[in-house]
């Protein structure tokens, strides 16, 4: 399985689907090569970058096969067309979130069978069995509060997550209460 996108959401779908007993592969584009993938190698993961490695990758763990389930959290238009180049014929990709507007010819999609998923909010139930999962230790939490921005330096901490040097920022406004 691949998950392209190291960020928040990649980092928590690759936990989940490896508590469910997925093998999983993470990969990410330049910037996440300096913190998020290492964070994603940190958890366990074998990891891939995009323009250098994936078809190596790819290979050696699929046999050429290519992957029997791609999860596009990259929040990128080109997430899209690197899962379909990823998966095998006759596997799934699920897009994850919004990534905006892409262009692509649907016949690969259509010629190799491959089943096309979407996700973007979620009910109840599923917040439950999130919590279920984190209770279990099989999810790690803490992995994406990995730092604390001052309100006050809003645009500090949109920068440092655009280049890809945090997980999720935390914002603390105990400052505008003193």
């Amino acid at each position: 399985m691949l998950v392209e996108g190291p960020g928040p959401i990649g980092l928590l779908s690759a936990q989940i689907a490896r508590a469910q007993g997925g093998n999983v592969v993470v990969s990410g584009v330049g910037p996440d090569t300096e913190y998020r993938l290492p964070l994603a190698r940190e958890l366990g993961f074998e990891t891939t970058t995009v323009g250098e490695d994936m078809d190596a990758t790819r290979d050696a763990i699929t046999d050429g096969v290519g992957y029997d389930v791609v999860f596009d959290t990259t929040g990128h238009p080109s997430g899209l067309t690197t899962a379909v180049d990823e998966v095998r014929k006759g596997g799934q990709i699920v897009l994850v979130g919004q990534t905006g507007e892409t262009t692509m010819p649907y016949s690969p999609l259509v010629r190799s069978e491959i089943d096309l998923q979407c996700s973007y909010a979620s009910m109840y139930e599923d917040f439950e069995r999130a919590l279920r999962v984190i209770r279990t230790g099989a999810v790690d939490a803490q992995t994406f509060i990995d730092d604390r921005f001052s309100l006050l330096d809003a645009d500090e901490a949109f920068e440092a997550f655009v280049d890809g040097e945090t997980v999720k920022p935390v914002f603390d406004v105990s400052e505008l209460y003193e």
